[in-house]
């Protein structure tokens, strides 16, 4: 069992719900979206495994990704650019993808109602008392640390920071 795999089986199911599978399939995404604060807006990143158009839903507007007016396929990550008060009101966001089978010149072939989604639970973090857990240099020994910060009560933001694994052999 990887470290990534033992840190994951220790927190509460909510938190990791990005990583789960797909039936038997693996996750059509490298990781969860993660969201930064810019500015006044949001940007939301989205990794995927393979080729694909990705867009994301908050509240009744759509956002898509593109370069010059065409929406990338072929990049495993996107970034979207989402108003701050926007996904604060809706609180949640869904990410839509279609898998691009085959790449073609000139223009792209997705099969035509073949759209996944997956939705994400959104939360700002407070104005005030921002309650952060940070985990650095743990060496693969994680129980106590997770035990730590799951006894500790709710946080806002956990930072896995540098060292979570003994060598580089172990990182998947």
């Amino acid at each position: 069992m990887s470290f990534f795999q033992k840190l994951f089986l220790t927190i509460p199911a909510e938190i990791v719900s990005a990583f789960t599978l797909y039936g038997d399939a693996p996750s059509p995404f490298k990781a969860p979206p993660a969201v930064f604060a810019v500015e006044d807006h949001y940007q939301i990143l989205v990794t995927m495994r393979s080729s694909s158009l990705v867009r994301i839903r908050v509240g009744e507007h759509f956002y898509s990704g593109h370069i010059n007016g065409v929406r990338p396929t072929s990049r495993s990550v996107h970034r979207f650019i989402v108003p701050m008060t926007e996904l604060n009101k809706a609180g949640r966001y869904t990410v839509y993808y279609r898998p691009l089978p085959v790449r073609r010149p000139y223009m792209r072939h997705v099969k035509r109602y073949e759209e996944y989604s997956r939705s994400y639970d959104f939360r700002k973090l407070p104005d005030e008392n921002i309650r952060i857990f940070h985990i650095a240099d743990t060496h693969s020994r994680i129980d106590q640390p997770v035990r730590n910060a799951l006894s500790s009560g709710a946080f806002d933001l956990l930072i896995l920071n540098g060292d979570l694994v003994n060598t580089s052999e172990e990182a998947e």
